[in-house]
């Protein structure tokens, strides 16, 4: 298992309207010890895009059930779901990428259907989506474009259906950007509507209104969600106290942020971070 630092974006790419984000990739092979034989339950702000290429394994998602990865098949797992991960004795070779695709930054465009997905591997495209995880860091322009529509060709036949219909006009969208980028810049102060409805140029019930059409949820529970991300993320990554990731992260109190956290994630924060030193690829 490896190590990353997942919040650092190794390739910035736009494609037909939607931003994609490649935060790591790789090509390897595995043992039955990834994903610790299930052990931990695994719950990411990033999508999980992989291609098994020998072996067999199954991520069990809360929400799911239980899904089998054969060679053959692309399969997605989209930010946000729950799961465990298991690798059959004989071990495995994975191709993966973690990535983000988003309608606007910050709203990713499985936000409103979080589901795994798997579609058939055409061979072609396959060999293709190898080659996009060997070379992550070519960043010329004919490359990021190349890699965009290869990431694009095979998400789109993953897309939710209706999914023109999910989500807000694009005009509308666009208000709620400097919104969402005042969130992040200040995701330890305490909520404030009125605050970031001006952002937006906007009334605060249209600006909630707008806001759940898009996410699925109110700005607070938006709000209260990116906090924990940043918590799971900081217990994983760093070695300081818990009071001080719980500070980080807006919560002056070390005792309402473990209970908060409990209630979000089924687990103390420290049997989180004991449980989660080597995120799963």
């Amino acid at each position: 298992m490896i190590n990353m630092d997942k919040t650092k974006i190794i390739a910035n790419l736009n494609w037909a309207g939607f931003y994609i984000q490649i935060l790591a990739s790789r090509r390897e092979n595995y043992d039955q010890q990834w994903g610790r034989l299930g052990k931990d339950r695994h719950c990411d702000d990033y999508d999980r895009l992989y291609l098994l290429e020998r072996g067999n394994a199954f991520v069990r998602e809360e929400d799911t059930g239980t899904i089998h990865l054969t060679p053959g098949k692309f399969y997605l797992f989209p930010g946000g779901t729950i799961g465990r991960y298991y690798s059959n004795p004989n071990g495995m070779r994975l191709a993966w990428i973690h990535l983000r695709i988003e309608v606007i930054p910050g709203l990713s465009i499985f936000t409103r259907n979080q589901l795994a997905r798997e579609i058939d591997a055409p061979p072609e495209l396959a060999k293709k989506f190898m080659e996009t995880v060997a070379a992550p860091r070519d960043n010329t322009p004919a490359s990021s474009l190349s890699r965009a529509g290869i990431i694009a060709e095979i998400i789109s036949g993953m897309l939710p259906q209706g999914w023109e219909e999910i989500f807000p006009h694009p005009g509308k969208l666009e208000h709620l950007k400097p919104a969402l980028e005042k969130l992040r810049q200040n995701i330890a102060k305490p909520f404030n509507l009125k605050q970031l409805a001006k952002a937006a140029s906007l009334h605060p019930v249209y600006f909630s209104t707008l806001f759940k059409e898009a996410f699925g949820m109110t700005p607070r529970q938006y709000h209260q969600r990116q906090r924990m991300i940043r918590a799971k993320m900081l217990l994983q990554l760093d070695t300081r106290p818990i009071s001080e990731v719980a500070t980080e992260c807006g919560y002056n109190d070390p005792l309402h942020f473990s209970r908060f956290f409990k209630k979000s994630t089924g687990c103390s924060p420290s049997k989180f971070r004991n449980s989660n030193t080597y995120p799963i690829p």
